[in-house]
């Protein structure tokens, strides 16, 4: 066995060992989470325990915790495979929904809709789909932006940057038109929360954010063949301009489902890819599903430790999220400034 087998074998082991970390912590952060929360007292839990019925115990656990804790699973995973996606086709490891303004975008559909909903022009069962309206048109702006500055890294970022704070602004407008009862809902939209959500909304964007998911699953390995290169991909039976519109789409809807549930969650997508191409893992076929996992683990985390940092105030997890978030991003930018250019 030569050394570059060895190393290959090696690596496999490691890849195989953090997959069953990550199926071990997801359960794991999903019963730490469950088990969070100042409502219930020691009594309860030992009473629920002991099989004795307690109509608010069960209210509070499975009509509010539980589908708190699901969102979360959901939306992370949604949002750090979308990133792990866009850094793939567009070759930038600072790509993800958040820095391209596709979450701003889909805020801006959520907002719209939050607006038809309080007007009784549309029912809230609906609202995924114009969060998906919404990202599906930064989406195309970004796309545009790519093609016009040869997908160069900074000029990308930048323009994400200005798609959002366009979108962010026009929420803003929005949340002045509104009534108050009604504006609370968008601006907690724009700090980024799980709290609040119906459960109906679970059923709805469960078997839309799964599906599309597996779909980019099953796109991994030509986003492998892609970043060897564009003319690399092309002579491999793989059409760069097709795969990056199809990835923007599935992207798109993730993203817009995931803004309607959460609104803006920054940086999940960035962090979680980064984290494991440190381990690693380059490959998309393992980078795809571990970052859908990494995610789904980070998001429950960060929203069980929002609960609990300042209680017994409630921190919206989308100030946590986008305080590390930014923090990895001036990390990547300061230190590793030379690699992201290359």
């Amino acid at each position: 066995m030569d050394l570059q087998e060895a190393k290959s074998q090696s690596q496999q082991q490691k890849e195989k060992l953090i997959f069953w970390f990550l199926l071990f912590l997801l359960p794991l952060s999903i019963l730490l989470s469950f088990w969070t929360g100042p409502s219930l007292t020691w009594k309860d839990w030992s009473l629920w325990i002991q099989g004795y019925n307690s109509p608010r115990v069960e209210t509070i656990l499975f009509s509010l915790r539980l589908p708190r804790i699901l969102f979360g699973v959901l939306v992370g995973a949604s949002l750090a495979a979308s990133g792990a996606a866009l850094q793939g086709i567009l070759q930038n490891p600072l790509a993800e929904p958040y820095t391209l303004g596709i979450s701003g975008g889909g805020l801006f559909g959520v907002s719209l809709g939050i607006i038809a909903i309080a007007y009784h022009f549309a029912s809230p069962q609906i609202m995924p789909f114009f969060g998906f309206g919404g990202s599906l048109l930064a989406s195309l702006l970004v796309y545009l932006l790519a093609i016009k500055s040869g997908f160069q890294i900074y000029r990308l970022i930048l323009g994400g940057v200005i798609i959002s704070f366009i979108f962010s602004s026009l929420v803003i407008i929005i949340l002045f038109l509104l009534p108050p009862e009604v504006s609370q809902v968008s601006l907690l939209m724009l700090i980024g929360d799980l709290s609040g959500n119906q459960v109906s909304l679970l059923w709805l964007a469960s078997p839309i954010i799964l599906i599309f998911l597996f779909y980019l699953f099953h796109l991994s390995s030509e986003i492998n063949l892609l970043s060897l290169g564009e003319e690399k991909a092309l002579s491999l039976g793989v059409s760069p301009k097709r795969l990056s519109f199809i990835v923007f789409w599935i992207t798109s809807l993730l993203t817009g489902t995931a803004v309607s549930i959460a609104g803006l969650i920054g940086f999940i997508g960035l962090m979680v890819p980064h984290l494991f191409r440190l381990l690693g893992i380059a490959d998309f076929k393992r980078l795809l599903p571990y970052s859908a996992l990494g995610g789904a683990i980070l998001l429950v985390l960060f929203d069980t430790l929002s609960r609990r940092i300042f209680f017994p105030l409630e921190l919206p997890v989308g100030i946590l999220s986008s305080l590390l978030g930014g923090l990895v991003l001036l990390y990547l930018l300061l230190f590793n400034s030379q690699k992201l250019v290359n």
